[in-house]
């Protein structure tokens, strides 16, 4: 009896970093968009999600640490995934960020003040 192998799956945005992974027996819904990598057994391709690739697909920011190119994947460059950081939108201000400089800006004028009474 032959050992069954488990077959990893990737997908890829428009600039080829690899942004998931996915396999064991069964193919993936629909194989359109997707990438055939390898097969296997063991963890590394039953669990490819979070084993295939070392240190997981994403950083702990979210940026995708690794790149499919010629043919092969390979982890992004240092360089490569702060271009990412860099070029992610400022994020808009919370109703939190924003009562927290009120606050910030109520206690300054009250302290302003405690030093003008003192001054006096």
């Amino acid at each position: 009896m032959e050992e069954q192998k488990s077959k990893v799956y990737i997908q890829t945005d428009d600039t080829g970093r690899i942004t998931r992974c996915e396999g064991g027996y069964a193919p993936p819904d629909t194989l359109t968009g997707w990438t055939y990598l390898d097969q296997g057994t063991g963890d590394k391709y039953n669990l490819c999600q979070s084993h295939y690739f070392t240190g997981g697909l994403y950083t702990m920011d979210g940026i995708c640490r690794y790149k499919y190119a010629d043919g092969a994947c390979a982890l992004r460059t240092d360089a490569e995934m702060q271009a990412d950081r860099d070029a992610r939108p400022e994020p808009e201000p919370t109703a939190e960020d924003i009562t927290l400089d009120m606050l910030a800006d109520h206690e300054e004028r009250i302290c302003m003040m405690e030093i003008n009474s003192i001054t006096e």
